[in-house]
């Protein structure tokens, strides 16, 4: 992402004792950590970028390159979208918009509830999982609250989560729009 600096973030990782060794540049960065410092890692990255990427994403602007509807939100449509990579700067993840979704679930989730878990069913009554990475207390995560129960359009990345044995479709959250008639 235009304006992270992924090099500059694992430099101050291994300075502040979270990595071993690693080293990168703007766009692309390497790291060696142990196992057990993994949580750490994911917070200090969290807490290092979060903001930067927010802002990014924010002045980047967003563009939608197809719609989705919770019943073609699939684990097949994720595999066939990562054999078309890989994803990087100058091939950025498609973003999909989800239009009329009803936001049924907005929870908070992850360390001190950062993170928003959602659930949104379309018009024929399919839903799909969701996830707004560092939103609350940000817009984002103001919005998906306010908006809870109300038909929305949705915007976001697709991907594969892996919980309980089972593979299921879930959004990652950059947008969201109250759905107005």
């Amino acid at each position: 992402i235009a304006g992270v600096d992924l090099g500059r973030a694992v430099r101050a990782a291994i300075e502040a004792g979270v990595a071993i060794k690693g080293g990168g540049h703007a766009m692309a960065a390497g790291v060696t950590l142990m196992s057990d410092r993994l949580g750490e890692w994911r917070a200090f990255l969290e807490e290092r970028l979060g903001d930067a990427v927010t802002k990014a994403r924010a002045e980047a602007g967003l563009k939608v390159d197809a719609t989705l509807t919770a019943n073609a939100a699939t684990p097949e449509l994720v595999h066939r979208l990562e054999a078309a990579g890989p994803y990087g700067a100058g091939a950025p993840e498609p973003v999909f918009a989800l239009p009329r979704h009803r936001l049924m679930e907005v929870t908070p989730v992850g360390v001190e509830g950062r993170h928003l878990r959602l659930r949104a069913v379309s018009g024929d009554g399919r839903a799909v999982e969701g996830i707004a990475f560092r939103a609350s207390g940000k817009k984002l995560g103001e919005a998906l609250v306010r908006l809870k129960g109300a038909p929305v359009h949705l915007a976001g990345t697709i991907s594969v989560n892996r919980f309980g044995g089972r593979e299921r479709a879930q959004i990652r959250v950059v947008d969201v729009a109250e759905a107005r008639r």
